[in-house]
């Protein structure tokens, strides 16, 4: 049909809207001459759409409201920006759906509360259906995934990457705002090849506090679930658990507070899960990458560092953890520069409990997990030192200050020559290295 036969008399159609993005409005007056004329429906303000003028195009459709909800945004009549935020925000709202299809692509939004969508029954009630069968779940992802593996050894792969471009039915469905920017709880994507005998990709991607680590621990929960076929007492026993209890150990060390999410991810993770010839997981490698080095030392207003150092400092007075020297996380230049120490509903003692269960599971004993912490605890003693000008060109620590002496009897290296080489630098020429003496603001640039 032509623009003129589609751009008639009271049919609805979508305009920008600076702060609700995009509103319903109705055509008033039909294209005509390259002019139409419309009505929002909630102010009743007209609008007059000039194409003859530079940048002006026509607005876009609605979708008839029987189509309205669908479970698959590849179901509507016309799959455009508004057109998908519309139907993701009238599942979520109204229908309390957070996850719809995009073709083979899982589109999710974060509702930032726990839902009884994941328990076993559900795990169950996905276990072994096809794809388009059941509801939009992260379970029926996975359960793809797996059933397209499973005929032969393989590997399921899950990666958490910052960017994915999958091939779906529909092609691209728009830009999305950051407050619907979701896929497999993230604004992701799933993208595995269908035919049998090949290894198995999800891809998971999104904004920051979309979902992604959560939806990440869901599918590999999901096919620890499937594939365990032992007694209760000995579950905890067996691979799949292994493989499961990385995941607090990598958010202990990995995740932080940040402005948009209260366990952000601040690297990138890679993780191959391998089944047997029985179908069962049989190992698991992860690979990280890109993490954000810098918060160690600094963080923005209203942030917070690693969790790993706000678990020990909450665990200060155990006396187990005595020789770290350790105490409230407001005493660290690392771990108070965002005046916020505190998550809501979130108790880091409890929290580091879980990460010395999940180490000691993975074969750590008391004695290693010791030996991490004083490295983690020496990091925030490091951080403590106070340079001070020595009146020439130099600088040196305070004699006052306790915590290089603490960090250097942790880490197991000599006090007098970190003493020194903190306070100079080695310059290398084409025939010479030199020793430079640094003052006490460039070693706060450098340090």
């Amino acid at each position: 049909m032509s623009a003129e036969e589609l751009y008639v008399k009271d049919v609805q159609v979508w305009v920008n809207d600076p702060e609700w993005v995009w509103k319903p409005a109705v055509i008033r007056k039909g294209l005509t001459n390259g002019t139409i004329t419309v009505q929002t429906l909630d102010d009743c303000k007209e609008i007059v759409f000039d194409l003859s003028q530079s940048g002006v195009e026509l607005p876009p459709l609605r979708n008839p409201e029987i189509l309205i909800g669908q479970n698959d945004l590849t179901s509507l009549s016309y799959l455009h920006e508004p057109a998908v935020l519309h139907n993701l925000k009238v599942r979520f709202t109204d229908n309390y759906q957070i996850y719809t299809y995009c073709g083979i692509v899982l589109v999710a939004i974060n509702p930032y509360k726990s839902l009884p969508l994941y328990s076993n029954d559900v795990v169950q009630a996905y276990s072994g259906q096809d794809f388009f069968s059941m509801d939009p779940h992260v379970f029926a992802v996975a359960e793809e995934a797996y059933k397209n593996s499973r005929w032969k050894p393989q590997a399921v792969i899950l990666g958490k990457l910052l960017i994915a471009a999958p091939t779906s039915k529909s092609g691209s469905a728009g830009s999305v705002p950051s407050s619907l920017t979701v896929g497999l709880s993230a604004d992701g994507c799933l993208a595995f090849n269908n035919s049998q005998e090949k290894n198995q990709s999800v891809i998971i991607s999104g904004e920051s506090g979309a979902g992604k680590t959560v939806s990440a621990k869901y599918v590999m929960r999901y096919l620890a679930s499937v594939t365990s076929d032992w007694s209760e007492a000995d579950r905890e026993t067996h691979i799949e658990q292994r493989v499961l209890a990385s995941n607090p150990i990598m958010e202990a060390i990995g995740n932080a507070k940040t402005t948009r999410n209260d366990n952000s991810s601040r690297f990138g993770k890679y993780i191959e899960i391998l089944f047997s010839s029985k179908h069962a997981i049989a190992g698991a490698h992860m690979k990280t990458y890109l993490l954000e080095k810098s918060r160690v030392t600094f963080q923005a207003n209203e942030e917070r560092n690693y969790h790993i150092f706000y678990q020990l400092c909450a665990c200060a007075d155990n006396p187990e953890f005595c020789e770290l020297n350790l105490g409230p996380c407001d005493q660290f230049v690392f771990t108070n520069q965002g005046n916020c120490p505190v998550i809501n509903n979130v108790n880091d003692a409890e929290e580091l409990e879980n990460t010395r269960e999940a180490l000691q599971m993975l074969g750590m004993n008391s004695q290693t997990q010791l030996m991490m912490f004083q490295i983690w605890s020496a990091i925030l003693h490091m951080g403590n030192l106070h340079f001070v000008d020595d009146g020439n060109e130099g600088c040196k620590i305070s004699d006052a200050n306790k915590h290089l002496e603490r960090a250097c009897d942790m880490l197991g290296i000599d006090l007098e020559q970190t003493a020194m080489w903190l306070c100079y630098r080695k310059i290398q020429t084409m025939n010479e290295i030199m020793t430079k003496p640094l003052n006490a603001a460039d070693v706060r640039i450098l340090n």
